[in-house]
């Protein structure tokens, strides 16, 4: 008997630990309201946050994405210069959500852009020397509310790599590349720029190029996401008569 109601305790423990909401009488979150948002004053910036104890104060705004929140904390941030700056909220919580607003009170509050789920995912965006952004991480889910990892830092450059998935490329046949590139600031796509060493480019995504010649050729990749961040992958391909 004893162990089973051992057992039970765990069990309850473990749940609240990890999805469920916190004990009544734990502390308010120090960042709970919108006038006590934690200041982000370098990047990186990282902590462990939790918003099963934490309220939703009068007037606050529901996000473009999500249900009216059950719970919120809040950060601020001013740049001191214009970058692309990547936010991240490590949450199990499929519940969370993360928005960025600017404005002074929450009664002038105007979302930035669009809130996200965040789920672990990371968002990136050009923000503004000399402007403060408030950036809210709420659930609108009691039963499935968690800690989590909140972050900020300057947005990393997109990821470049590429294939050739043609074997044995050959003179005066078609070659085919696949880009491997992605966005790892999280944001919404990228383009490329293919240039096949040959004098010839492109910016398709899985393009085919015949070379009409056999050689060795310089093969390069430069990606560029939607806000101006890039990298360049090369690498050398050896075309066959």
């Amino acid at each position: 008997m004893r162990s089973t109601a051992l057992a039970a305790a765990a069990l309850a423990l473990l749940t609240t630990l990890t999805t469920g909401t916190a004990h009544a009488d734990a502390p308010l979150p120090v960042n709970d309201s919108f006038a006590n948002a934690t200041p982000v004053t370098s990047l990186p910036f990282t902590e462990q946050a939790d918003v099963r104890t934490a309220t939703v104060e009068p007037g606050e705004a529901q996000g473009s994405c999500d249900a009216a929140p059950t719970r919120s904390i809040w950060y601020a941030l001013t740049p001191a210069e214009t970058a692309s700056i990547t936010l991240s909220d490590e949450s199990r919580d499929y519940y969370h959500t993360l928005t960025v607003y600017t404005g002074s009170s929450l009664a002038d509050l105007t979302e930035f852009a669009p809130c996200w789920w965040s789920y672990g995912r990371k968002r990136t965006f050009v923000l503004t020397e000399g402007t403060t952004y408030h950036v809210r991480v709420a659930t609108s889910n009691d039963e499935y509310a968690s800690a989590s990892t909140v972050g900020f830092a300057l947005a990393p450059p997109p990821f470049a790599d590429f294939e050739v998935m043609t074997e044995r490329p050959r003179a005066n046949q078609p070659v085919s590349f696949y880009t491997l590139s992605w966005d790892q600031g999280g944001g919404e796509g990228t383009t490329v720029l293919w240039d096949f060493g040959d004098g010839t480019q492109t910016t398709e995504y899985r393009p085919e190029h015949v070379y009409t010649k056999p050689g060795l050729y310089r093969v390069t990749q430069t990606v560029t996401t939607t806000d101006g961040r890039t990298a360049t992958v090369t690498k050398w391909l050896r075309v066959r008569r």
